[in-house]
């Protein structure tokens, strides 16, 4: 919130002691998400309508940036997140809104600390 980025909260029970933090940010003004809806509007992206309609592998490379297909070629074998830093131009915050886009899109996993393409 202090760098005027938009912030958002999953809200839980006020008698968790794990929900303090997201509670915390959202007297602070993070905007409560209480729905995957909720969620994609404040991502800006579309809700998948049909289920069964889930865009082909082909497709959801077309959809990527031409930032995103760089980080998917260096990711021809697993690499931590360390190493795909190291290996890629860059900033780590700029990284983190890709990996999380790949993720999202279902093309990336990450499983024990290596980030891999699930599609190739």
């Amino acid at each position: 919130l202090e760098y005027n980025r938009d912030v958002l909260a999953v809200p839980g029970s006020i008698f968790s002691v794990t929900s303090s933090g997201p509670l915390m940010l959202i007297k602070r003004g993070a905007n409560p998400i209480s729905s995957k809806e909720e969620l994609l509007e404040a991502l800006n992206l579309k809700p998948n309508l049909e289920l069964n309609d889930e865009p082909s592998t082909e497709e959801k490379y077309q959809k990527c940036s031409d930032e995103e297909l760089e980080t998917l070629n260096l990711l021809k074998d697993p690499l931590a997140k360390d190493d795909l830093l190291k290996q890629s131009k860059f900033q780590k915050s700029k990284l983190d809104v890709i990996l999380s886009i790949l993720e999202i899109r279902g093309l990336i996993s990450e499983e024990m600390g290596y980030i891999k393409c699930v599609h190739k």
